[in-house]
């Protein structure tokens, strides 16, 4: 299983009550792309996907010359991540994008949103 967990650069692209969108470097300066999926009332924990992306996919994305789908398309693995409120990671299941219910999938024009501050996505290393 690839390390999909986010150690350097963190830059929260869009954010409500958690992390909506967001994007950073992995402990090997692999490019993760990560995304808010849902909430579990029941057992406190919130779930993400992770995708490891090449540096053309993160570039494309952040340019919004790609949407967040074609992203999730193109990545050869998404991770559904279960984390705590605390954002500790509980599990991780590895899908590839054909295994994904599809009612958690971004619509086909979901764009990076416009980043106000550049400085922090130009720290993740691609």
């Amino acid at each position: 299983m690839n390390n999909i967990a986010i150690k350097e650069h963190f830059t929260m692209l869009h954010f409500d009550a958690f992390p909506i969108l967001f994007i950073g470097n992995n402990d090997t300066s692999q490019v993760v792309i990560g995304s808010f999926i849902c909430e579990n009332d029941d057992d406190n924990t919130l779930k993400y996907f992770h995708s490891i992306v090449s540096t053309t996919l993160a570039s494309k994305f952040l340019k919004r010359k790609m949407s967040y789908l074609d992203v999730l398309k193109a990545a050869s693995f998404i991770s559904i991540v279960t984390k705590d409120y605390n954002d500790n990671i509980l599990n991780i299941e590895e899908k590839k994008y054909s295994e994904i219910n599809k009612s958690y999938l971004p619509l086909s024009f979901s764009f990076c949103p416009e980043i106000e501050n550049k400085t922090n996505t130009e720290a993740v290393q691609y």
